[in-house]
């Protein structure tokens, strides 16, 4: 792969959360429904659970290696790596456990993916929508691995608790639904 083509892929994968926020908060403004408030609800709270799981981690295991970042990039591996102390009140900079980006787009893949398969839609098109959520989730934690952020354990775990996580979430909008899909 062009080096050129490889950098804008690792651009794209460090605003993917920023991108996969406003799409659902596009998805309330077009169609405000149970669906689309709970994926941002949801999508909020998993990114708040992977932040307190950092820091805690950080507090307390910071200097194991599953927790640290294993090379990170001297440009920082988040978006808010540049912020004042003042704006960030823990400095979680350093660690790598569990990958917030992982944790966010196994959530969405999952979420999302649930809710396509209780559609009317043939299944061919279930299949190939959920494969293609599953693909980008990957190469979004492809990215995190490539560019040092993280090690596959740290991806595979945040994966693992966002597919969780996006499990539940779907069960609770399936709930407060009721038999709607």
């Amino acid at each position: 792969m062009s080096s050129a083509i490889e950098n804008y892929l690792m651009k794209t994968a460090q605003v993917s959360p920023v991108i996969m926020l406003s799409s659902g908060v596009i998805g309330i403004i077009a169609c405000p429904n149970a669906i689309t408030i709970n994926y941002v609800v949801g999508f909020i709270t998993v990114s708040a659970l992977a932040a307190a799981q950092k820091a805690l981690y950080g507090k307390y295991y910071g200097d194991n290696p599953l927790v640290k970042r294993p090379n990170p990039p001297p440009t920082g591996c988040g978006l808010f790596d540049k912020c004042p102390k003042t704006f960030k009140k823990v400095d979680i900079s350093d660690v790598g456990l569990p990958s917030s980006h992982a944790y966010q787009s196994f959530y969405s893949a999952m979420y999302w993916s649930l809710v396509i398969l209780f559609t009317k839609w043939p299944m061919w098109k279930k299949i190939t929508i959920s494969v293609f959520l599953f693909l980008i989730a990957t190469a979004i934690c492809w990215s995190r691995v490539r560019v040092g952020c993280h090690t596959i354990e740290q991806v595979g775990i945040g994966a693992m608790l966002g597919t969780g996580i996006g499990t539940t979430a779907y069960v609770i909008t399936r709930a407060i639904q009721g038999s709607e899909p």
